[in-house]
């Protein structure tokens, strides 16, 4: 879902403070912000990443980024995708819109490369972008003992642990029991996330502003077992069947728990959502285009 912006005054900068270049990229940026007549914010990670370095004033310091989300116009996120979605969980709900910059390599979610962050602060000054909403998901589980929880803007993944054996899952939508899989593991993605694992185990290519999730099956013994997409108001509980073959819940690649014969988990729509910020030209058709190399045949 796209929308208008609101006006921009105050803007935040974080991101991945252990990649090699992010003390020269957020000089870079905080540089323009400054220039263009924008107050400058971080979180307590960045400071202190960044102290005596940056060639600016800093307006404020916050204890994390969600509350430096809570406080700006804008964040910068400096990083790849693995820092935009660490960034996502951290401030999900909140409706500070994000701009995405990418200091490292292939990214779907960081839009912008740094050299290009001249123009994209013009962009802002000028009130010329858009806002797309994407929504998260919420993986619920008992494991053993205990109740774990974990939001995704990607997928939530129910993959084989140790033992190099298929692993089998029974997968019901909306309380109706759908099928058994007898594969490496299963993701539910998130259109956000259909650029992402899911791309990479066969599954569909899905525009940002769909309203579904889409059950990737990873590496399935059955040829038949393809991937599939249903509505995202729908809700999906897998169920490990296997009796010999544990299997390991992540959420965006995050380790939530280990799963064993019996164990289900719940995954259903977060009622959660983050904003990023649409540049000019910056469609999903294009970064398509231009991050997969698509560029058609000519006879």
């Amino acid at each position: 879902m796209k929308k208008k912006n609101n006006k921009v005054d105050k803007i935040g900068v974080t991101g991945n403070t252990d990649k090699p270049g992010f003390v020269a990229a957020a000089c870079t940026v905080s540089r323009l912000i400054y220039q263009h007549g924008f107050r400058l914010e971080v979180d307590h990670a960045s400071a202190s990443v960044l102290e005596g370095q940056l060639p600016v004033r800093l307006s404020a310091v916050h204890p994390d980024r969600r509350a430096l989300a809570k406080s700006v116009d804008l964040l910068i996120v400096l990083g790849g995708d693995g820092t935009m979605l660490r960034v996502a969980h951290e401030v999900a709900g909140v409706a500070t819109p994000i701009l995405g910059v990418n200091i490292g390599g292939m990214g779907f979610l960081t839009a912008i490369p740094i050299t290009d962050f001249s123009l994209a602060i013009l962009y802002i000054k000028k009130h010329e972008f858009e806002l797309d909403r994407r929504f998260l998901v919420l993986c619920e589980a008992r494991v053993g003992r205990q109740h774990v929880s974990a939001i995704a803007l990607n997928e939530i993944s129910i993959l084989r642990a140790d033992i190099p054996r298929l692993v089998e899952l029974e997968v019901y939508i909306d309380d109706e029991f759908v099928t058994r899989y007898r594969s490496d593991g299963l993701l539910i993605s998130t259109p956000t996330g259909s650029t992402a694992y899911s791309l990479a185990a066969g599954g569909a290519i899905i525009v940002p502003g769909a309203h579904v999730l889409a059950l990737t099956p990873v590496c399935p013994h059955t040829l038949s077992n393809r991937a599939m997409i249903i509505d995202a108001d729908s809700v999906v509980r897998i169920r490990v069947a296997s009796v010999e073959v544990d299997c390991i819940l992540s959420a965006d690649s995050q380790v939530v728990g280990r799963m064993v014969t019996g164990d289900s988990v719940i995954i259903r729509h977060a009622r959660r959502w983050i904003q990023l910020i649409q540049l000019p030209g910056m469609t999903f058709y294009s970064t398509l285009r231009m991050k997969l190399h698509w560029r058609g045949t000519s006879i």
